[in-house]
């Protein structure tokens, strides 16, 4: 007789890595305003400093710290669709010390200030600058 084996259906066949990213980028989201270090998301994913830095480079190819800025970064360009909060109030809740940082890392990336952002974003609802930067 032939023994066959079946993986139950609940059984992830996925990386263990990429649940314990997925643990870490829930962290991120939940915490966007708070500080982050790179101890928290390793307790939120119960895993060393190491481990940490290898599961963001396999599975996303970013390090911790550029996800939690694009995360916050992502945040930060819904918040200035969707409200009229000044720049350096947006900065702050999205959990930057520093409007001037904030400014600075938002124009590297997305290639205009936040205020520029929002101004063209208004005359071009449809444009591309409304893409995802905190993807997984």
């Amino acid at each position: 007789m032939k023994t066959v084996m079946i993986n139950p259906p609940f059984q992830s066949r996925r990386n263990p890595r990429e649940h314990r990213t997925e643990a870490m980028i829930a962290y991120i989201h939940q915490n966007i305003t708070a500080p982050i270090t790179i101890d928290d998301l390793c307790k939120a994913a119960y895993i060393s400093k190491t481990e940490c830095f290898r599961c963001f480079k396999e599975v996303d190819g970013r390090t911790p710290m550029q996800v939690v800025n694009d995360c916050r970064l992502e945040a930060s360009m819904n918040l200035l669709l969707q409200s009229a909060k000044p720049v350096s109030e947006i900065s702050y809740s999205c959990g930057y010390n520093s409007p001037s940082y904030f400014t600075k890392l938002f124009k590297k990336k997305i290639g205009l200030t936040p205020f520029q952002y929002r101004k063209q974003r208004q005359q071009h609802p449809d444009s591309e600058l409304n893409r995802a930067v905190c993807e997984f």
